[in-house]
């Protein structure tokens, strides 16, 4: 059993969807701002293989890629050292 496990941008959900009852948390790790290829796994995961536990975005995250995290699914994220958290969260209020 698992208690949490983290996928790189490469890397399909598919390979641990047999697994994910057994999971408390799945993290997407984002190597650098660019890199969109996570917001496909979330989707995937949430949608294809039910997951609903916590789905976690870190790396090289920053607030303005916070809406869209969550537009596809993600309930948490860790911000990349260099990112200022009071602006992110500010960036969340409506």
């Amino acid at each position: 059993m698992y208690d949490d496990v983290w996928l790189a941008p490469a890397d399909d959900p598919a390979g641990i969807a047999s697994d994910l009852d057994q999971l408390s948390l799945v993290a997407v790790h984002f190597p650098k701002f660019g890199d969109g290829r996570g917001y496909s796994t979330a989707v995937l995961l949430r949608t294809r293989y039910g997951w609903r536990g916590e789905l976690r975005a870190f790396g090289d995250v920053g607030r303005d890629q916070l809406h869209e995290l969550k537009r596809t699914g993600f309930d948490a994220f860790s911000l990349a050292p260099h990112r200022d958290p009071e602006a992110a969260l500010a960036s969340l209020a409506p």
